[in-house]
């Protein structure tokens, strides 16, 4: 029990950066450090996490990629509508 709460620990002090978005994002964060860690002590392999994690970090890119794309190519059309009056 004790590796769990430390490995989630250190998977928020390695996101410290994300921290100034409040607590939900604290504990969010935590959840997502004791996720990552119950694969880890059932199958005593480290890979399985880290493919995890890998995994995650693939989707989030892209998921949040898609949302900025959008609001990119709004605030471009509205500038570039600046150009033509």
């Amino acid at each position: 029990m004790g590796f769990i709460l430390l490995s989630s620990d250190f998977y928020i002090l390695n996101h410290i950066y994300a921290l100034s978005n409040g607590p939900t994002q604290f504990i969010n964060l935590f959840v997502i450090g004791l996720m990552l860690t119950l694969p880890l002590i059932n199958t005593q392999n480290l890979w399985y996490t880290v493919g995890a994690h890998w995994a995650g970090n693939i989707i989030y890119r892209f998921t949040n990629n898609v949302v900025t794309l959008k609001v990119a190519l709004i605030r471009f059309r509205e500038f570039g509508n600046l150009l033509y009056y």
